[in-house]
């Protein structure tokens, strides 16, 4: 599984203008890995599935996510579930079509872990940050905020640079915000806290409570005694 997956990387790059046929053929290797055991290829695969600008990926992870991917047991297509009361109806990810339904032992889920769940939550939320809908990329930026990294905080800040919708604006700042949570510097920190202010995000309550807590041997988490006091501030505000 490794060695196909760099063997499409490598035709990723080197060939990046293919016929329909080609681009079909990537995408349907790209499938074959999801249903591999190694988990480390199952997330390579994703992350080129999001890259594949295919319309057919956003759809495929989010059954992923949901745990609707299978793929048939007697001829390893990938397909998409519907529950019914004699098993299951059949999707195509690949044609789209109809395969009627099969019973339970016909098809296998594709598992997934908390890591490979992660990695498609930030899949499906970058696919959708260029949405022309605002309603949508506002749900796209709130869905980071479980998965908000270094990788995502340099994605937001791209995004930032175009984007005009207030409320959008807003969100992305919080969760870059909450990245900068990590950061070594006292001062980026502190101003981290002070965008947090009046924030009503879940997420960031979590990591404010977590920052202004102890750890397992007793120590402040937060070291610095003034960041500690402006997020239990910024936490009084939240509670009120």
């Amino acid at each position: 599984a490794p060695f196909l997956m760099a063997a499409f990387l490598l035709g990723f790059i080197c060939f990046p203008a293919q016929s329909d046929d080609e681009i079909g053929a990537s995408f349907a290797d790209l499938l074959d890995e999801l249903t591999v055991s190694d988990f480390q290829s199952k997330t390579d695969a994703v992350h080129f599935l999001e890259q594949s600008g295919d319309p057919r990926a956003p759809a495929v992870l989010q059954a992923m996510l949901d745990g609707r991917l299978y793929y048939h047991k007697e001829d390893k297509t990938i397909v998409i579930v519907e529950r019914i009361e004699s098993g299951f109806h059949l999707t195509d990810v690949l044609t789209e079509s109809d395969l009627g339904t099969a019973g339970r032992r016909d098809v296998k889920k594709i598992s997934v872990n908390n890591r490979l769940r992660s990695a498609i939550r930030s899949a499906i939320a970058r696919l959708s940050l260029t949405n022309p809908n605002a309603k949508l990329r506002l749900a796209a930026v709130k869905q980071m905020f479980r998965d908000a990294n270094p990788e995502t905080s340099v994605l937001l800040r791209e995004m930032l640079e175009r984007e005009k919708d207030r409320r959008v604006i807003d969100a992305i700042r919080a969760v870059v915000a909450l990245t900068e949570l990590e950061s070594e510097n006292v001062d980026t920190r502190l101003s981290a806290i002070e965008t947090l202010q009046g924030s009503l995000e879940t997420e960031v309550r979590i990591k404010l409570v977590a920052l202004t807590g102890l750890d397992a041997e007793g120590n402040y988490v937060e070291v610095n005694g003034i960041v500690r006091e402006a997020a239990l501030e910024v936490l009084r505000g939240i509670d009120r």
